[in-house]
């Protein structure tokens, strides 16, 4: 069976640089998950319980082949990820507000306030994020018998405090070379017509690079040169973590024919 599972990454915020505590929550299974983007559930291209959420296309044919053994191909939405973001190092909002001291000092991040640029007001922020392993479905032990479920255990894969490319931007090009063809501003122009698709239904796939209205995917690090709102700017720390873990290879496709 193909599970057509995307990964749904529940944002949550710490207290900007100042403030002397950490502060969360454990997720509520029950209260903090949008049960209804579980849907539309389609088998092949039929859908089985349409829903009026966008829903990116399924493979035509209901039939399909695990390697040799058959089944049927399930289309839906799977919350198998959790991401917080936060501007307190080694802060994790989605554990409890757990903070940590591992003896290395990486600096605060922060929100900053408008600031004339080019006669634009223009903030910027910097964020550290966290990006957990979160299969829901099968930690409830939810059609436990349905084998596309990821089966994994609650875990904490990865943390930008340890990673020196997230907080530099220089050095997050020299990684991720492509950098230099994507902050191009005719690539970031058309940004604009992912925002207008992102908005309408779903974001473009041919524009990779674009996080819809969020911003660009590039630079990949926490530090967000455009950030209108403190919400976006979260957002788009939150995709671009996303987006690093496809890039690098640890994080891999969920739907499709393949």
């Amino acid at each position: 069976m193909i599970a057509a599972s995307l990964a749904l990454g529940s944002a949550q915020v710490a207290q900007a640089q100042g403030s002397p505590t950490c502060h969360g929550h454990f997720p509520n299974p029950i209260t903090d998950i949008c049960w209804d983007c579980f849907f539309p559930l389609s088998i092949g291209g039929f859908d089985l319980w349409p829903s009026d959420k966008p829903d990116p296309s399924n493979p035509s044919l209901p039939v399909c082949l695990c390697g040799i053994r058959p089944g049927l191909s399930f289309g839906f939405w799977e919350p198998v990820r959790l991401i917080d973001v936060t501007t307190k190092p080694f802060c994790f909002p989605n554990l409890g507000g757990l903070t940590i001291n591992p003896g290395m000092y990486v600096g605060n991040g922060h929100v900053s306030a408008p600031s004339q640029k080019g006669g634009n007001t223009q903030m910027s922020a910097q964020y550290q994020a966290h990006y957990y392993v979160y299969p829901l479905f099968y930690l409830l032990e939810l059609l436990g018998d349905f084998i596309c479920f990821e089966q994994a255990s609650f875990d904490l894969a990865y943390m930008t405090e340890i990673d020196p490319t997230w907080n530099d931007d220089t050095l997050a090009a020299l990684v991720y070379p492509e950098t230099v063809v994507f902050d191009f501003p005719l690539a970031q122009v058309a940004c604009a017509a992912d925002c207008v698709a992102a908005t309408a239904a779903l974001p473009l796939d041919q524009l990779f690079w674009c996080a819809g209205c969020n911003g660009s995917m590039y630079p990949m690090t926490g530090n967000i040169g455009n950030s209108d709102t403190m919400d976006q700017s979260m957002r788009l720390a939150a995709e671009r973590m996303v987006f690093k873990m496809h890039r690098t290879a640890l994080a891999w496709g969920t739907m499709g024919d393949q």
